[in-house]
């Protein structure tokens, strides 16, 4: 069944998901950044890789190969913007 599902993310983290999920929307909810992604429950998980860049820093060596997906605006007024590098393995 395809379901959406939210997921925490913070710097340079891996998250557990089904192969395949497609990245909806990245969005802040009660001070954490979270991704929304379409999943299918029936596909087995897999270590998916995403990178957190605050606004004026130095970008980590995961953006290069990695696809932007969004830019969140905290309500405390830092700013991030957030990497998918994808499946890993």
């Amino acid at each position: 069944m395809l379901t959406i599902y939210k997921y925490p993310i913070l710097p340079s983290t891996t998250i557990s998901m089904p192969r395949g999920a497609v990245i909806r929307h990245v969005g802040e909810q009660s001070g954490t950044i979270y991704v929304w992604a379409e999943v299918w429950d029936d596909r087995p998980d897999v270590t998916r890789r995403f990178c957190v860049v605050g606004t004026g820093a130095e970008a980590p060596v995961c953006v290069a190969p990695a696809k932007f997906i969004g830019t969140v605006q905290m309500k405390s007024g830092l700013v991030w913007h957030v990497y998918d590098g994808g499946e890993l393995g």
